[in-house]
């Protein structure tokens, strides 16, 4: 079902009373308030106009005055621009038709839409909270955080004896995972997993080129950047100095065939592209914890919530308490000894009914010698 553009002018005893603009595919017409064209005196639900592939098809609904199309009554008709609908006193004629304005803004997702290689692209949807592309924005364009505060002591942040690894992987302009290795490890990509041997990232064997692949590694106390076959990349020291990869020593890698390891020391950062990712290394140093106390801001304020919460309960089922009758408004001790009472003369003056019926029965019985003998 198609949407357009439709435009209307309606008139009332041949008075003109406005124009409405619908993009609709359906359009209902009656006496209904909830009706695109809602007008007084026809049928609540009048008739109705749908947009069918390239024509406008009118259905009337079984109204009591009926429908009429350029004087005719119709029951269903084919509608075109100029035709005039009567419905009772009211008169519709159609202006205009035409295909709604493409006014969708691109989805901004920091993405080319030339990309089609994009394995994280899917489908755009009609979705009124994603952002959409910033006024001005043109392709090679890039976005970045400007520094507005001298930076931070690196005594404040950073352990000055205790060394880490930094790991980032990104693809194109977006990191995909950053690991920092307090104490300094050997970190791999792939996709294997096993009992012993795991991959710190997932990356697909297809891609790779490996089912595990190391991207630095330690040994004894040392540590390698690993340097797959065909990769290029560079490595900078503190001073900012830069040196191709290539240039450096290295020795053939145990673990991956075809690989170089080059050895790494203090306050370097090596990247490298491979498999279509940038792998970055750095060695730096480990990021400080941030002190907290037991009885800190946060801890004491969130203590005395449950201080009050529980104070609240207790009043509460303090009030409660208040409430309850006094035990003593009811004497069940006494109400008790009154039946055991009752219930022992009941059996007394039982037993003793008892006793005299036997004596009657006795006598009864026992034989009467008048004769002497």
């Amino acid at each position: 079902m198609n949407c357009k553009r439709l435009t209307f002018s309606i008139y009332r005893n041949g008075q003109h009373c406005g124009e409405q603009s619908f993009e609709q595919g359906v359009l209902k017409l009656g006496s209904d308030p909830k009706s695109h064209i809602s007008l007084e005196g026809i049928d609540r639900m009048h008739a109705v106009l749908q947009a069918t592939g390239s024509q406008l098809e009118l259905v009337d609904l079984g109204s009591t005055v009926g429908t009429q199309v350029n004087g005719t009554r119709i029951d269903k008709c084919a509608l075109k621009v100029g035709d005039r609908l009567a419905l009772g006193e009211w008169e519709v004629r159609l202006d205009d038709v035409r295909e709604p304005e493409a006014t969708v803004d691109a989805v901004f997702n920091g993405f080319s839409a030339e990309d089609s290689n994009n394995p994280f692209a899917r489908a755009a949807a009609n979705n009124p909270f994603l952002a959409t592309a910033p006024r001005g924005y043109a392709k090679g364009d890039q976005y970045a955080m400007i520094r507005n505060a001298p930076p931070v002591p690196a005594s404040e942040v950073e352990q000055e004896n205790v060394s880490a690894v930094e790991v980032s992987i990104s693809w194109g302009g977006n990191v995909l995972h950053v690991a920092h290795l307090t104490p300094p490890r050997s970190f791999y990509v792939g996709d294997e997993q096993g009992k012993n041997l795991g991959c710190d990232f997932l990356v697909p064997s297809e891609t790779l080129g490996a089912s595990r692949a190391p991207v630095v590694i330690e040994r004894a106390g040392s540590l390698f950047l690993v340097l797959p076959a065909g990769a290029k990349g560079d490595l900078k020291d503190k001073n900012g100095e830069s040196s191709p990869l290539a240039s450096l020593s290295g020795t053939p890698s145990a673990e991956l065939a075809g690989a170089t390891e080059i050895p790494l020391p203090s306050d370097v950062h090596a990247t490298f592209e491979h498999a279509g990712l940038t792998f970055r290394v750095a060695t730096v140093k480990a990021g400080k914890k941030i002190a907290r106390g037991l009885a800190s801001e946060d801890t004491g304020r969130v203590a005395g919530y449950f201080g009050v919460t529980l104070a609240a309960v207790a009043a509460l089922v303090g009030s409660f308490a208040m409430f309850v009758p006094p035990m003593g408004l009811v004497d069940d001790e006494g109400l008790n000894k009154e039946r055991m009472e009752l219930m022992q003369a009941y059996l007394t003056a039982s037993a003793e009914r008892e006793q005299d019926k036997v004596k009657e029965d006795t006598q009864e019985e026992a034989p009467t010698d008048q004769s002497g003998g």
